[in-house]
């Protein structure tokens, strides 16, 4: 399989948290920007921590071989704790697919007038397409989608915050009791993005041609991530109303110019695309991994998932971004620690060779 370099992977590790939730600024707003200018340095933080994570899994995968998270998360504490680990990565990974159809479908009806149920029947046709094609469909996704959504973030962000003279108001304060501070929630969203953005990477072990290639990768990917979710914040900071809306980002857009929120929603639309591609590319990678008889007959089964996202969808499944999402943080965090203690076991095994 041909190698990645160190763009294209970076492209790739900031585009596994680009779903609907992150261009939408739902996500920025309801763990970091209503929290006002301090959100900034809170993902400067959480951006170390998650580069860290990403790199420590990575060069897991690549030292021993081992792909299926819940083993490589804990591989001395028994089948019965990793397969925990699996299950609930599962239920994460497959509840993305299903929420992302939902969202696109809505959205697609909004601006085409198309009827729900056949805007999710067309993505999920897409995605099933590009499913086929692996890691080097979702890496030509994310190539296109992270460096558009950033320059698109920013020029929102510059435009608005130079109408406000770049005067921040008052924060607006937590928005949800399970995040009551920037210390419990900077945590918190590494960790639950750590369920889904870890699987989606594992993939890319083997094209990561050496280590130099993965650090430069992972700082690049956490630069591009903090100067998108920075300028969001910053403009959250100057118009605190925005995140009353369901879709603050192009409430903001909205603000700009009426073609920039045209835009905007169908770079969301796009974004929906490539969260469910990776969510369905890593849930497949891992359901393999757990159940090897499952490879025999992978693309049936990948559409069978496929389709019965699409029909989930149709119950108009909503991101939760407030409730659901925290709660899968809280059951990740220990994983952390768990994570980086197999890691140190590893590197100090490979040392006394």
């Amino acid at each position: 399989m041909k190698k990645i370099g160190v763009i294209q992977l970076g492209l790739s590790a900031a585009g596994t948290f680009l779903g609907a939730g992150f261009i939408s600024g739902q996500e920025i707003w309801s763990f970091f920007g209503c929290f006002g200018a301090a959100g900034i340095p809170g993902f400067v933080v959480n951006a170390l921590i998650c580069g860290i994570i990403f790199y420590i899994a990575v060069d897991l995968v690549r030292k021993t071989g081992v792909e299926e998270v819940g083993l490589l998360m804990a591989p001395g504490n028994g089948r019965f704790f990793a397969g925990a680990v699996d299950f609930l990565q599962f239920l994460m990974l497959y509840g993305i697919g299903v929420i992302m159809t939902a969202g696109v479908s809505a959205l697609l009806h909004e601006l085409t007038g198309i009827p729900a149920w056949a805007a999710g029947l067309l993505f999920s046709a897409g995605v099933l397409v590009m499913t086929f094609r692996g890691v080097g469909g979702l890496t030509t996704v994310f190539s296109f989608l992270v460096p558009t959504a950033s320059l698109c973030s920013v020029l929102v962000a510059a435009v608005l915050l130079t109408r406000a003279g770049f005067q921040f108001q008052p924060p607006a304060g937590a928005v949800s009791p399970l995040m009551p501070n920037l210390f419990i929630s900077v945590p918190n969203y590494a960790a639950y993005n750590l369920l889904a953005c870890v699987a989606i990477m594992i993939p890319y072990a083997h094209i990561i041609p050496d280590d130099r290639t993965l650090r430069r990768g992972m700082v690049l990917g956490m630069l591009v991530l903090t100067v998108l979710a920075g300028s969001m914040i910053a403009a959250f900071a100057a118009y605190p109303e925005a995140g009353r809306s369901e879709l603050p980002m192009a409430a903001l857009a909205a603000e700009v110019h009426p073609a920039m929120h045209l835009f905007y929603s169908l770079m969301m639309g796009f974004a929906m695309f490539a969260a469910t591609l990776g969510s369905l590319i890593a849930l497949m990678k891992q359901a393999v991994c757990a159940v090897p008889r499952i490879g025999a007959a992978e693309k049936p089964f990948t559409a069978a998932v496929v389709f019965s996202s699409w029909l989930l969808s149709l119950f108009g499944f909503g991101t939760l971004v407030g409730i659901v999402y925290p709660l899968f943080g809280y059951a990740s965090i220990p994983l952390f620690a768990i994570l980086i203690r197999n890691y140190v076991r590893v590197r100090a095994a490979s040392g006394n060779r």
